[in-house]
């Protein structure tokens, strides 16, 4: 998926990502896969970021 983006913007994007780095498919797969299961049955209404804690601010 990042491989279609332009080095100098993906390294600008990453300043803004405290993790340093652009998550994985897999990554995002394993919370879609939780929130599928029944260990997440009494989750509703929720906001679960994925993004290596870009939503924290920096």
């Amino acid at each position: 998926m990042t491989r279609a983006l332009d080095e100098r913007i993906q390294e600008g994007a990453l300043q803004f990502i405290p993790a340093k780095r652009v998550g994985t498919a897999a990554e995002v797969a394993g919370v879609v896969s939780f929130l599928a299961s029944e260990d997440a049955s009494y989750i509703s209404g929720a906001v679960i970021p994925v993004d290596g804690g870009m939503g924290m601010g920096h």
